[in-house]
């Protein structure tokens, strides 16, 4: 295991765009990010951008409890005779339910206040419902105008942008900040943090707080007027701020924060359940697609215009290389330049996959594709028997699962079933 490196003095150089490399210390790699750069030792920069923002937000664990202490005193001097001392957002993730649990632990008595965007999993109802009951806090539940947030979530896809999250990340903080005001609460207890949340690509997200942004892209694709959505801008949120006083606060940033034991402890004392929350479009097109683990979805567009949807994939980190020849094991060297195959069809629309296949550098049979980094070796026949995939197999009496992994034998089953998605073969 690599010990913590110290912060290196030695300027910091940019790595080759053609070189391929992974932090020596972490998992960003250059595909994560083509402009990664790398110190004499090979630790990228993420890795001193976070020890940065540790030192500034986080510090060493005696600042850790002065601030605790300072904050807690704080929020506890504001309540008054007031029935809340602060706002915890619930979602029934671990951050949201930890800090519920510090709320009590720290004999604090916050309004928790769930925002309903329609896309709630049943587990997630029944972990905030576990959470509240057994804390003793009340709870509000903010349901979403779903035909318009359903339109605006469409029009970030049309719009082909970053980060779909941004439009329910800007509600819930309108949201906390507006119910903040309504209730006379100074405080609102945050579950960002820098142990779990700080190492990026800035190209992966999008400002939060960017309600010029949002207008824009829903007025160039949305269909709808927005009449409730709850925005927010900077104008109002200093007046919450300068005048009425009402303050986030990042508690996991003054506690130490290790989330495997944290899942522990609210499993234990809440009757949390650990849940994946709802897969991505991206991981959903994956499981739709049914693409091997040696794959990423990377992006996904949808064309109405030309009746497409394209799916961009990437070698996922860790998948092992096959040289194509001899069958052994081999390094990376590089990724080839991008090519398309066809998939079946999605519902209506023609899916097309772009990737960049990886090429390993084997000793014995020198620089070739790696022989399992294609998506037709990547895709595999769903169980269902009604799968037009899986019929033409059966009728073919083709039952080796690697007979797909050939780009004739492909072409030659997707024509079949292709026929058969269209209605009965004669």
């Amino acid at each position: 295991m690599l010990e913590r490196p110290d912060l290196l003095r030695e300027p910091r150089f940019r790595s080759s765009p053609d070189a391929y490399r992974q932090c020596a210390f972490g998992l960003l790699d250059t595909n994560d990010d083509p402009e990664i750069r790398f110190d004499v030792a090979g630790v990228s920069h993420y890795y001193y951008d976070y020890r940065a923002e540790e030192d500034m937000r986080v510090g060493p664990p005696e600042q850790q409890e002065a601030c605790l202490a300072m904050v807690l005193a704080q929020i506890k001097a504001a309540r008054k005779n007031r029935k809340y001392d602060t706002i915890v957002g619930l979602s029934g993730g671990v951050d949201s339910t930890y800090i519920a649990h510090l709320a009590k632990e720290y004999g604090l008595n916050p309004l928790c206040v769930h925002f309903d965007n329609g896309w709630n999993s049943e587990l997630a109802v029944k972990n905030i419902e576990n959470i509240v009951s057994r804390l003793g806090f009340d709870l509000f539940t903010y349901v979403i105008d779903w035909n318009e947030f359903k339109d605006l979530q469409l029009a970030y896809l049309r719009a082909s942008v970053i980060d779909i999250e941004v439009v329910t990340d800007h509600a819930i903080f309108a949201t906390l900040y507006r119910l903040a005001r309504k209730h006379g609460i100074r405080h609102i207890l945050s579950g960002t943090n820098v142990v779990t949340e700080s190492v990026l690509p800035r190209h992966w997200n999008y400002n939060k707080a960017d309600h010029v942004n949002i207008r824009a892209i829903h007025r160039e694709f949305g269909t709808r007027p927005l009449k409730t959505f709850p925005f927010m801008d900077l104008r109002v949120k200093k007046l919450y701020q300068m005048v009425y006083g009402v303050h986030s606060v990042s508690l996991l940033d003054l506690v130490p924060y290790h989330k495997a034991e944290v899942k522990k402890l609210i499993v234990e004392n809440l009757g949390w359940r650990d849940y994946v929350v709802m897969d991505s479009l991206a991981m959903q097109c994956g499981k739709l697609l049914g693409l091997g683990t040696d794959w990423l979805v990377l992006e996904v567009k949808l064309s109405e215009e030309k009746n497409q949807v394209v799916i961009r994939l990437e070698p996922r980190s860790g998948a092992q290389n096959v040289c194509p020849k001899c069958g052994q094991l081999a390094p990376l060297k590089d990724h080839a330049f991008e090519r398309n195959w066809k998939h079946l069809d999605t519902m209506q629309f023609e899916a097309i996959l772009k990737a960049r296949p990886a090429r390993v550098n084997c000793p014995e049979c020198g620089v070739h594709t790696a022989s399992q980094q294609t998506p037709q070796r990547g895709l595999t026949v769903p169980s269902n028997p009604l799968n037009p995939l899986r019929k033409a197999l059966e009728i073919l009496k083709i039952t080796d699962p690697g007979f797909c992994s050939s780009s004739e034998n492909w072409f030659c089953s997707l024509t079949l079933a292709t026929k058969l998605s269209r209605g009965p073969v004669c």
